[in-house]
């Protein structure tokens, strides 16, 4: 695999903040990534 496909970190989360109608919430992954960054 080519280094730029192999990713930097992988964080595994309990659970997935979904809409109602079961999609995940992109822009709240978004959120959390940058929250996690930021410490």
């Amino acid at each position: 695999m080519a280094n730029y496909k192999v990713p930097r970190l992988v964080v595994v989360v309990d659970d997935l903040p979904m809409n109602a109608s079961g999609k995940v919430l992109k822009f709240e992954l978004r959120d959390r990534a940058t929250a996690l960054r930021a410490t």
